[in-house]
């Protein structure tokens, strides 16, 4: 039960008459206190100057000499019984939870629903129900789906009841998991993403390079362009998985006016696992016709497969050839 307490008088306060806020001292208790009067305070006799000022509130009496009378009443309202939670155990708790989630209207265009969904795929796996959590979601592209279905699973081997009692091949098995969800989940996203361009005379393997020294080129020079790129999609094929990007790339002078362009040769890759480390490296010649001074490359890559983009820059510098030594 709630308790309410409500302050009334039985002289009803004036509506025109505002409520003065004023400040009385006691001088002998040297305290002070705020005293809200319906009206101006009487005058302090000197037989009560030393009492103690108290809060009050007073309705406009009917008589000048007739103190208000107040009068303190409890009431009690009726507040709606809920269930006792103490009464539940785990499994109905989970139970109700799960319920409860499921009567709701889930829409995945908001991040509201999002959460709600995940939370409704967590309390499944709580509650022992695996293929309930892992069921297909009508609202998700492939690449969600496939994400959605590989992170359940990597929470799934770690509170399977009837998985490996080795703590060690639990994780074992939810970092199998976990790294099939990362990649799909990298493939859900809108932008590709293309880092560590760089001008090249030798790549090897990803991430090992030999850059210029410095990137003051020729006009007609030939450079290798490396990228590395994430974020990408690949199509599940019966004999592994399969890439595709088609690259071009813009050059820009010092006054931010494009100068050249070039679509590059596509690259299509198949591999029998899904890859992580991606890398292109392109062999190509600058054209001939670039003036001596700063210039900018911007490459663009199209990842076929995932209908998306992404974009990278890289400052470089033209100088003249050198002259030919005299005869």
């Amino acid at each position: 039960m709630a308790h309410t307490v409500a302050t009334v008088s039985d002289q009803v306060a004036a509506t025109n008459n505002p409520v003065q806020q004023a400040t009385a001292t006691a001088p002998d208790q040297q305290s002070q206190a705020a005293v809200a009067f319906a009206t101006p305070p009487p005058a302090e006799s000197s037989a009560d100057s030393t009492a103690p000022v108290e809060q009050v509130a007073a309705a406009t009496p009917a008589a000048a000499s007739a103190e208000p009378e107040t009068k303190t009443i409890q009431l009690e309202a009726e507040v709606p019984e809920v269930p006792v939670a103490a009464s539940m155990n785990p499994k109905e708790h989970l139970e109700a939870l799960i319920k409860h989630y499921e009567e709701q209207e889930i829409s995945l265009d908001t991040p509201g629903g999002l959460t709600q969904m995940a939370k409704l795929r967590m309390l499944y796996l709580l509650a022992d129900k695996p293929d309930q959590a892992m069921e297909k979601v009508d609202q998700l592209n492939a690449a969600e789906q496939d994400y959605l279905r590989y992170q359940m699973m990597t929470m799934w081997s770690m509170v399977d009841p009837d998985g490996s009692p080795s703590r060690t091949r639990r994780w074992e098995k939810a970092l199998e998991n976990l790294r099939l969800a990362s990649g799909h989940l990298a493939a859900a996203t809108e932008s590709l993403d293309v880092s560590s361009i760089a001008f090249c005379t030798e790549v090897e393997s990803y991430g090992r390079i030999t850059p210029f020294k410095d990137y003051k080129l020729q006009p007609g020079q030939q450079v290798i362009l490396y990228c590395e790129i994430d974020n990408f999609a690949s199509e599940r094929l019966s004999d592994g998985y399969e890439t595709h990007f088609q690259g071009s790339y813009d050059l820009f002078n010092a006054d931010g006016v494009r100068v050249a362009e070039q679509v590059l040769p596509a690259d299509k890759q198949s591999c029998n696992n899904y890859r992580r480390d991606y890398f292109i490296a392109y062999r190509l010649y600058l054209p001939k016709q670039l003036a001596p001074g700063p210039h900018r490359i911007q490459l663009t890559i199209e990842d076929l497969k995932g209908k998306k983009f992404g974009q990278s820059t890289l400052d470089f510098e033209i100088v003249a050839k050198a002259e030919a030594p005299a005869k």
